[in-house]
């Protein structure tokens, strides 16, 4: 007779940011000042995108903020600078890796996850994926987001499911993907 394993999978619900002022009255009450947005956010939801470091670099008293703010079983999904993604198109890219998986876990316990975005304009390369995913210490927390149909591909999906990497399936109506990857 065959024994049956039972995992407990974590599942965690946010949106990309909590600081949109079009959200007043909709989500956050009305009398509710700006200051107390992400306390109100976080008692509803369990994660939060960080997307402004895509934008800029953080000092370390930022992450041990963000790190202080966050109630217990909260994490934070943050953003790859585009830099890496968007201007180095994961070339030569390991330094710059290594220190932003570095800020990244100084949020210990509230470390989610990071999305690693790859450009629209990045050549189809499965070398230099693979270099950029196994730069980070711990591939397992990345989350990478193809944003060009050539990279729906099943040596793709292969080499996410080698370096366990997770595969996020963008959903927006501006972009138009011909294959979904089933990992």
């Amino acid at each position: 007779m065959d024994s049956v394993v039972s995992v407990e999978a974590t599942y965690f619900v946010g949106t990309s940011g909590w600081t949109y002022d079009h959200w007043k009255g909709c989500f956050y009450p009305e009398g509710l000042a700006k200051s107390h947005w992400f306390d109100y956010y976080a008692s509803r939801f369990t994660a939060v995108e960080i997307n402004a470091t895509f934008y800029r670099t953080f000092k370390d008293q930022t992450y041990q903020k963000w790190k202080a703010r966050a109630p217990q079983g909260f994490a934070y999904v943050l953003k790859v600078s585009k830099t890496i993604t968007h201007r180095k198109y994961l070339l030569d890219v390991d330094d710059q890796i290594k220190a932003f998986y570095r800020s990244c876990a100084l949020l210990e316990e509230h470390f989610g996850m990071i999305l690693l975005q790859v450009a629209p304009q990045t050549p189809y390369d499965l070398e230099r994926l693979r270099k950029a995913l196994l730069a980070f210490d711990d591939p397992g927390r990345v989350a990478v987001e193809f944003r060009n149909a050539c990279w729906q591909t099943m040596e793709v999906e292969r080499l996410l499911r080698e370096v366990g990497v997770t595969y996020c399936n963008v959903d927006s109506p501006r972009q138009k993907l011909t294959g979904i990857l089933y990992l």
